[in-house]
Protein backbone atom coordinates (compact mmCIF):
# COMPACT_ATOMS: atom_id res chain seq x y z
CA UNK A 1 0.00 0.00 0.00
CA UNK A 2 2.48 2.46 1.03
CA UNK A 3 4.93 1.52 -2.16
CA UNK A 4 1.86 2.81 -4.59
CA UNK A 5 0.79 5.52 -2.76
CA UNK A 6 4.71 6.36 -3.12
CA UNK A 7 4.10 5.64 -7.07
CA UNK A 8 1.35 7.72 -7.16
CA UNK A 9 3.01 10.73 -5.90
CA UNK A 10 6.21 10.27 -7.91
CA UNK A 11 4.23 10.21 -10.90
CA UNK A 12 1.65 13.48 -10.11
CA UNK A 13 5.07 15.05 -9.15
CA UNK A 14 6.75 14.60 -12.45
CA UNK A 15 3.13 15.54 -14.06
CA UNK A 16 3.83 18.59 -12.40
CA UNK A 17 6.95 19.54 -13.07
CA UNK A 18 6.02 18.32 -17.04
CA UNK A 19 3.78 21.15 -17.15
CA UNK A 20 5.59 23.82 -14.77
CA UNK A 21 8.76 23.30 -17.38
CA UNK A 22 6.31 24.01 -20.38
CA UNK A 23 5.32 27.00 -18.73
CA UNK A 24 8.40 28.11 -18.58
CA UNK A 25 9.18 27.63 -22.37
CA UNK A 26 11.04 24.45 -21.62
CA UNK A 27 9.95 20.86 -23.07
CA UNK A 28 7.90 19.02 -21.19
CA UNK A 29 9.35 15.73 -21.78
CA UNK A 30 12.76 16.98 -20.05
CA UNK A 31 10.85 16.29 -16.65
CA UNK A 32 11.11 12.30 -16.62
CA UNK A 33 14.81 12.10 -17.28
CA UNK A 34 16.85 12.12 -13.93
CA UNK A 35 18.94 13.97 -13.06
CA UNK A 36 18.50 15.98 -16.04
CA UNK A 37 15.16 17.12 -14.75
CA UNK A 38 16.65 18.66 -11.84
CA UNK A 39 19.35 20.24 -13.68
CA UNK A 40 16.70 21.79 -15.60
CA UNK A 41 14.63 23.14 -12.68
CA UNK A 42 17.36 24.51 -11.03
CA UNK A 43 18.34 26.42 -14.08
CA UNK A 44 14.60 27.59 -14.42
CA UNK A 45 13.71 28.51 -10.95
CA UNK A 46 17.32 29.27 -9.03
CA UNK A 47 20.84 28.72 -11.10
CA UNK A 48 22.19 25.91 -12.37
CA UNK A 49 25.00 25.86 -10.56
CA UNK A 50 22.97 25.16 -7.45
CA UNK A 51 22.35 21.91 -9.14
CA UNK A 52 26.02 21.13 -9.11
CA UNK A 53 26.32 21.88 -5.81
CA UNK A 54 23.64 19.85 -4.72
CA UNK A 55 24.88 17.04 -6.48
CA UNK A 56 27.89 17.35 -5.38
CA UNK A 57 26.72 17.69 -1.90
CA UNK A 58 24.47 14.26 -2.28
CA UNK A 59 27.49 12.25 -3.32
CA UNK A 60 29.26 13.00 -0.05
CA UNK A 61 26.67 12.05 2.05
CA UNK A 62 26.22 8.30 0.20
CA UNK A 63 29.89 8.38 0.07
CA UNK A 64 30.56 9.31 3.78
CA UNK A 65 27.50 7.40 4.68
CA UNK A 66 28.51 4.28 2.91
CA UNK A 67 32.41 4.78 4.48
CA UNK A 68 30.76 4.40 8.03
CA UNK A 69 28.13 1.68 7.25
CA UNK A 70 30.91 -0.37 5.28
CA UNK A 71 33.64 0.15 8.77
CA UNK A 72 31.03 -1.32 10.85
CA UNK A 73 28.94 -3.81 8.65
CA UNK A 74 29.65 -6.88 10.50
CA UNK A 75 28.09 -4.98 13.37
CA UNK A 76 25.23 -4.24 11.34
CA UNK A 77 25.00 -7.87 10.43
CA UNK A 78 24.92 -8.96 13.87
CA UNK A 79 22.26 -6.67 14.92
CA UNK A 80 20.18 -7.63 11.97
CA UNK A 81 20.60 -10.94 12.43
CA UNK A 82 20.00 -10.65 16.41
CA UNK A 83 16.48 -9.14 15.65
CA UNK A 84 15.03 -11.54 13.01
CA UNK A 85 16.00 -14.08 15.56
CA UNK A 86 13.86 -12.47 18.83
CA UNK A 87 11.04 -12.03 16.08
CA UNK A 88 11.40 -15.24 14.87
CA UNK A 89 12.40 -14.63 11.55
CA UNK A 90 14.95 -16.33 9.51
CA UNK A 91 17.88 -13.73 8.74
CA UNK A 92 18.23 -15.30 5.65
CA UNK A 93 14.54 -14.59 4.41
CA UNK A 94 14.66 -11.38 5.74
CA UNK A 95 17.85 -10.50 3.64
CA UNK A 96 16.32 -12.19 0.28
CA UNK A 97 12.91 -10.81 1.06
CA UNK A 98 10.79 -13.77 1.48
CA UNK A 99 9.03 -13.19 4.68
CA UNK A 100 5.73 -15.46 4.73
CA UNK A 101 4.24 -11.96 7.05
CA UNK A 102 2.44 -8.78 5.89
CA UNK A 103 3.70 -6.03 6.57
CA UNK A 104 0.86 -5.11 9.44
CA UNK A 105 2.55 -8.58 10.95
CA UNK A 106 5.84 -7.48 10.77
CA UNK A 107 4.95 -3.82 11.91
CA UNK A 108 3.03 -5.83 15.14
CA UNK A 109 5.77 -8.03 15.85
CA UNK A 110 8.32 -5.51 15.48
CA UNK A 111 6.12 -3.16 18.46
CA UNK A 112 5.55 -6.08 20.51
CA UNK A 113 9.42 -6.80 20.77
CA UNK A 114 9.97 -3.07 21.41
CA UNK A 115 7.39 -2.83 24.62
CA UNK A 116 9.49 -6.43 25.78
CA UNK A 117 12.44 -4.51 25.54
CA UNK A 118 11.48 -2.11 26.98
CA UNK A 119 10.39 -3.98 29.88
CA UNK A 120 13.37 -6.25 30.07
CA UNK A 121 15.43 -2.99 30.10
CA UNK A 122 13.31 -1.53 32.74
CA UNK A 123 13.46 -3.99 34.90
CA UNK A 124 17.45 -4.34 34.49
CA UNK A 125 17.20 -7.22 32.45
CA UNK A 126 19.48 -8.43 29.69
CA UNK A 127 18.21 -7.85 26.04
CA UNK A 128 19.86 -9.55 22.90
CA UNK A 129 18.97 -6.73 20.57
CA UNK A 130 19.89 -3.83 23.15
CA UNK A 131 23.58 -6.04 23.76
CA UNK A 132 24.22 -6.03 20.10
CA UNK A 133 23.75 -2.20 19.67
CA UNK A 134 25.74 -1.65 22.75
CA UNK A 135 28.65 -3.68 21.59
CA UNK A 136 28.40 -1.76 18.22
CA UNK A 137 28.64 1.83 19.63
CA UNK A 138 31.42 0.28 21.55
CA UNK A 139 32.97 -0.16 18.13
CA UNK A 140 32.44 3.45 17.17
CA UNK A 141 35.72 5.42 16.50
CA UNK A 142 36.28 9.15 16.11
CA UNK A 143 37.05 9.01 13.01
CA UNK A 144 33.61 7.38 12.81
CA UNK A 145 32.08 10.66 15.43
CA UNK A 146 33.94 13.05 12.77
CA UNK A 147 32.50 11.24 9.52
CA UNK A 148 28.72 11.34 11.37
CA UNK A 149 28.75 14.88 12.17
CA UNK A 150 30.42 15.87 8.49
CA UNK A 151 27.38 13.96 7.24
CA UNK A 152 24.82 16.08 9.55
CA UNK A 153 26.42 19.10 8.47
CA UNK A 154 25.92 18.24 5.15
CA UNK A 155 22.62 17.18 5.71
CA UNK A 156 21.36 20.93 7.29
CA UNK A 157 23.04 22.25 4.25
CA UNK A 158 21.35 20.21 1.90
CA UNK A 159 17.76 20.83 3.90
CA UNK A 160 18.40 25.04 3.75
CA UNK A 161 19.49 24.55 -0.19
CA UNK A 162 15.94 22.63 -0.64
CA UNK A 163 14.19 25.51 1.38
CA UNK A 164 15.88 28.07 -0.59
CA UNK A 165 15.28 26.25 -3.92
CA UNK A 166 11.48 26.50 -2.78
CA UNK A 167 11.18 30.18 -2.26
CA UNK A 168 12.90 30.95 -5.47
CA UNK A 169 10.01 28.12 -7.21
CA UNK A 170 7.38 30.19 -5.62
CA UNK A 171 8.81 33.27 -6.66
CA UNK A 172 9.32 31.97 -10.08
CA UNK A 173 5.20 31.90 -10.88
CA UNK A 174 4.98 35.09 -8.86
CA UNK A 175 4.32 33.94 -4.91
CA UNK A 176 5.71 34.26 -2.02
CA UNK A 177 7.12 32.87 1.05
CA UNK A 178 3.87 31.48 2.23
CA UNK A 179 3.44 29.90 -0.69
CA UNK A 180 6.96 28.34 -0.36
CA UNK A 181 6.06 27.06 3.16
CA UNK A 182 3.36 25.17 1.21
CA UNK A 183 5.84 23.88 -1.03
CA UNK A 184 8.13 22.05 1.72
CA UNK A 185 5.53 20.57 3.74
CA UNK A 186 2.43 19.83 1.44
CA UNK A 187 4.45 19.99 -1.88
CA UNK A 188 2.30 17.43 -3.79
CA UNK A 189 -0.76 19.69 -2.89
CA UNK A 190 0.98 23.05 -4.00
CA UNK A 191 3.03 21.72 -7.22
CA UNK A 192 -0.71 20.57 -8.50
CA UNK A 193 -1.76 23.90 -7.57
CA UNK A 194 1.38 26.14 -9.30
CA UNK A 195 0.57 23.72 -12.33
CA UNK A 196 -2.78 23.78 -13.15
CA UNK A 197 -3.79 26.97 -11.89
CA UNK A 198 -3.48 30.46 -13.01
CA UNK A 199 -0.31 31.06 -12.17
CA UNK A 200 2.70 31.96 -14.47
CA UNK A 201 6.11 31.90 -14.78
CA UNK A 202 7.73 35.30 -14.02
CA UNK A 203 11.25 35.26 -14.57
CA UNK A 204 14.06 33.61 -14.74
CA UNK A 205 16.31 33.71 -11.27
Amino acid sequence: MQNTVALIVSIIAIVCMWVLFQKAGEKGWKAIIPFYNAYVAYKLFWKKSMFWVTLIIAVLIFALTMGVYMSHLDDMINITNTAANELGIDPDDLVNGNLNMTDEEIEQAAQDYANRMEYELDNGMENPVANAFIAAFKNITPVDIILIILISVLSIVMLVINIIYNVRLSQSFGHGGGYAVGLIFLSTIFLLILAFGKSQYTKRN
